[in-house]
């Protein structure tokens, strides 16, 4: 059988021997396309944006490139494309992008089975954007917002109109895959008559071969993976932060992104506001020398930063199933999360981590002291979290479901 995959990203399996850049947010892709692969059973394509017109084989795996600024021209594009690469699936991941719409209405218009996956869904996470932040926050206007045109309150607009996309997406689709209680009542919201299957992700390589260590971790130390837009909920940690350091001045913050508190120039006039409230926050709560911003990390380097944490929050205002958590329970690193979208089907609150109401700080810097201060509650969380993620995560086992959903959607098997 063949697969044709529409994706946000490239594959290492075609960036590495095309000399293309790598795409540190798609690396679960990877993982996702070896399992598929192992067997020879199923071949591979791919269709990803890019600047240029790519076509051919890398890897093992055929690629397609589309330009993802041609909206109108697009439909026709993937129709062109399916011709050529003549799948008997199409698994369109995501459905944020237009370009999810596109295709799912090419696969209609040329009869190809297609099965819509759920990462997040923008039209949700609209609604919970501005994650409590004050309003004369989400209205103001940086320098570079001015120039934009798109400060917080038009972000928020975007993922609504992202929604509507979205929508239409869902409603053109017989098969969804998804993973979480959340995201099967939001498709059920949006089509009732769509197939579920329910398919665990596979993770980034470097994340099962490593295990977190109290011994070897920096103590009273805390690692946030996203910090740079609202709804991923940095400025309600920072007021958490701010109580910590009363009892642990040596309270070090570790996130990912550009240093706030020192830009230079051209820093200062590319910063949105909310990455301007970030500074705001940061000086408020005397926070100025306990942050460290790591810049964007890779693979590898983001595995080392995980281990290195005494404690990985997750503070978002609304998530399907974040990866990011499933990364720190695979290695073992004791997790405080906030209970939104599908986090309680990956971690139970007491067992494998510690669940808060996302706009409750106060409860937030208490679970991350209990943890700090009791080395055998981060112990079990840690191998409970493990035991747990490498259920959630087996590579062998998500691929196998996967190929199972694929001829299902093909019509060769069923799937529930």
């Amino acid at each position: 059988m063949k697969a044709l995959w529409l994706c946000n990203g490239v594959l290492k399996r075609i960036s590495e021997p095309l000399g293309l850049k790598e795409n540190p947010f798609s690396g679960w892709l990877d993982g996702a396309a070896e399992g598929l692969l192992v067997g020879g059973d199923f071949a591979l394509a791919v269709v990803f944006p890019y600047p240029e017109t790519l076509r051919g084989t890398a890897g093992g795996v055929e690629h397609y490139t589309f330009d993802e600024r041609n909206i109108k021209g697009m439909p026709a594009a993937f129709r062109l494309i399916l011709r050529e690469a003549k799948p008997d699936v199409v698994h369109i991941f995501g459905t944020e992008f237009y370009q999810s719409k596109a295709m799912a209405a090419a696969c209609r218009e040329e009869k190809i089975p297609f099965a819509v996956g759920i990462q997040g869904l923008t039209g949700e996470y609209a609604r919970h954007y501005f994650a409590a932040l004050p309003q004369k926050i989400v209205k103001r206007y940086t320098f570079r917002d001015f120039i934009r045109r798109d400060n917080i309150y038009r972000q928020a607009k975007k993922f609504a109109k992202k929604g509507e996309w979205e929508a239409d997406t869902l409603r053109m689709a017989e098969h969804v895959i998804g993973r979480t209680d959340w995201d099967r009542a939001c498709v059920y919201a949006a089509n009732r008559n769509a197939r579920y299957h329910f398919c665990n992700e596979t993770l980034r390589p470097a994340f099962y071969k490593r295990k977190w260590d109290i011994n070897a971790c920096e103590r009273n130390s805390v690692f946030i993976s996203q910090s740079g837009y609202p709804i991923k909920g940095f400025h309600l940690f920072l007021e958490a932060a701010g109580l910590l350091k009363r009892e642990y001045p040596d309270l070090k913050i570790y996130t990912t992104g550009e240093d706030v508190l020192h830009p230079d120039l051209l820093q200062k006039l590319r910063r949105g506001s909310y990455r301007k409230y970030i500074a705001e926050l940061l000086r408020k709560y005397g926070l100025e020398k306990n942050i460290a911003f790591t810049g964007r990390l890779g693979e590898e380097a983001m595995c080392r930063q995980y281990l290195k944490a005494h404690v990985f929050v997750s503070p978002s205002s609304i998530e399907n199933s974040p990866n990011s958590v499933g990364e720190a329970m695979l290695l073992g690193v004791p997790t405080v999360s906030s209970d939104v979208g599908g986090v309680k089907n990956l971690l139970t609150h007491g067992e494998e981590g510690l669940v808060y109401p996302y706009d409750e700080p106060k409860v937030l810097a208490y679970y991350i002291k209990r943890i700090f201060d009791d080395d055998d509650l981060a112990r079990r969380f840690s191998e409970n979290a493990r035991k747990r993620a490498a259920d959630i995560y087996d590579s062998e086992k998500n691929a196998q479901r996967l190929k199972e959903i694929y001829r299902a959607v093909q019509g060769k098997q069923k799937s529930e």
